[in-house]
C-alpha cells in the first residue's frame, strides 16, 4: 500500500498562474514577467497625494484638493478604499 500511495506525497494540486505557468518558448512570457515585476504592486496599494502648501487650510488649497478628489472619484481607473 505504501508503494502505491508514495506518488501522492509529491503531488501538486495547485493551478499554475501568471508567467510561471507559461513555457519559456511562449512569445509574450517576458512581457508578462515585466508587468508582474514592475506594475502589480500599484494595483493593490493606495495612491498617496502630498499637498505642499504654506497653509493647507487656505480656501484655494482646499478648493484644489476638492477638485482633485472629484476628478479621481469620477475616473473609473480608481477605486475607493475598502
Amino acid at each position: 500500500m505504501i508503494l502505491v500511495a508514495a506518488p501522492v506525497v509529491t503531488l501538486n494540486l495547485g493551478f499554475p498562474c501568471g508567467s510561471h505557468s507559461l513555457h519559456d518558448a511562449v512569445y509574450g512570457k517576458r512581457a508578462l514577467q515585466l508587468l508582474e515585476e514592475n506594475f502589480t504592486t500599484g494595483f493593490a496599494q493606495p495612491a498617496l497625494v502630498v499637498v505642499d502648501a504654506t497653509d493647507v487650510t487656505a480656501e484655494d488649497v482646499q478648493a484644489a484638493v476638492s477638485r482633485l478628489v472629484k476628478t479621481v472619484e469620477s475616473n473609473d481607473s480608481f477605486v475607493p478604499p475598502p
